[in-house]
């Protein structure tokens, strides 16, 4: 009974493209009910989750992130003012975002962040 519940529930919370998406896997959680109880079928609600949560690819986001963390924290002090170092260190991650197949638009500005956090105060 609670089973149902669950997946009457996901499918009234997913969008109608991404609910053509998840039956195509009907087969692995959706069980026939018989003729004595109504005949159909019924969805089980704990392993149409477990579908969904492995249709899910959250690899790539939580991958990237760390990637993109390290680009948008850099400062001058963590490498010690050296600026190579620095830039090597977030053109490296900006590399392994690219090689998910994913962009990063803040990359320049943050590049721009990176090189102002130096102290610059020179005296001539």
């Amino acid at each position: 009974m609670k089973s149902s519940f669950i997946a009457e529930w996901v499918e009234g919370h997913v969008d109608h493209p991404s609910w053509k998406m998840i039956q195509l896997c009907s087969t692995e959680y959706q069980w026939s009910v018989p003729a004595v109880d109504g005949g159909g079928f019924q969805n089980d609600g704990p392993t149409l989750l477990k579908n969904i949560f492995e249709l899910m690819d959250p690899s790539t986001e939580i991958g990237t992130e760390e990637y993109r963390k390290t680009i948008q924290n850099s400062c001058m002090s963590n490498y010690k003012y050296n600026a190579n170092n620095a830039l090597n260190e977030v053109e490296h991650s900006y590399r392994k975002i690219v090689l998910h197949n994913e962009t990063y638009n803040s990359f320049h500005p943050h590049i721009f962040d990176l090189l102002l956090s130096a102290n610059c105060s020179f005296i001539f």
